[in-house]
Formats: C-alpha cells, structure tokens, sequence
C-alpha cells in the first residue's frame, strides 16, 4: 500500500511540476512582451533623453521587485509542491531535468521561430536567457529548500 501511495505522489508531483512549468514560462513571456511593448510606446511619446533618465531612476527598481516578486512566488509554489513526491533526489532531478528542457524549447522559440529579430528583440532575448537559467536554477534551489525545511 506504501509502495502505491509513493508512485502516486510521484505522478501527481510530476504531472504538476509539467502544469506548473508551462505556466510559468507562459507568464515570464507574456510579461516580458508586454512590458517591451510598454516600454516602447512609453519611449515614442516621451522626451527621449527624459524617458532614459526616468527608466534609470524608476523602471528598473520596478522591474526587479516584479522579477523577485514572480521568481519567490515560483519558488514558493514549487517548495509546496515538492511535498507530494517521497523521493527527495529524484524530486530534484525531475524539476532540474523539465525546467531545462522547457527553458530549451522556450528560448529555441524565442530565439528562432521568429521571423526577423531587432535590436530591442536581442536585447530582450539575452536578459530572457539569463532570467530563464536563473529561474531553473532557483527552481531547483526550492525543491531543496523544501526538504530542509521538512528535516528540521
């Protein structure tokens, strides 16, 4: 009976790590779209050099509180999901192993599925990449966090 509780843990972790990555990758794309598209039709209306000024002062401390915001809830969501499955190791290789694949076909379709990239879409593309490896990496941490929590 132990034996059928622990698979069945198992698929619901699995199955829920699949949900979950998919609507977290979902939402880091549309909000990145979004705010490039705000930010541009922003930067059309303004002063160019005021718009600058203001991004610098403003715009960037409100988008790390929203970065921070949106990876600790990740994390969060993830640490309560990680008490569904009783393998601690194959916990964390389950969520490192589909949180890289899913960032990989992220990106891919990012990077080339799209028929003519600008400035703007590089510049996005490289702090997409290096949000993408962050949010796998504490993605993992989480699932880590989740188990030393529960020892203790």
């Amino acid at each position: 009976m132990k034996l059928v509780s622990n698979l069945t843990g198992t698929a619901l972790y699995v199955t829920a790590i699949y949900f979950l990555l998919k609507f977290v990758l979902h939402f880091l794309d549309l909000g990145g779209v979004n705010g490039i598209i705000f930010f541009g039709d922003i930067k059309d209306k303004m002063n160019l050099f005021w718009f600058w000024v203001l991004f610098a002062l403003f715009g960037i401390a409100i988008l790390i509180i929203l970065w921070f915001l949106f990876k600790y809830i990740s994390i969060f969501i993830i640490a309560l999901l990680a008490r569904l499955c009783p393998y601690k190791t194959f916990a964390i290789w389950v969520t490192g192993v589909m949180s890289v694949v899913y960032t990989c076909l992220f990106l891919y379709s990012y990077w080339f599925l799209n028929k003519e990239l600008g400035f703007r879409d590089v510049i996005f593309g490289v702090i997409l990449t290096c949000a993408c490896i962050q949010l796998c990496v504490s993605l993992v941490d989480g699932v880590i966090l989740s188990y030393k929590i529960e020892v203790e």
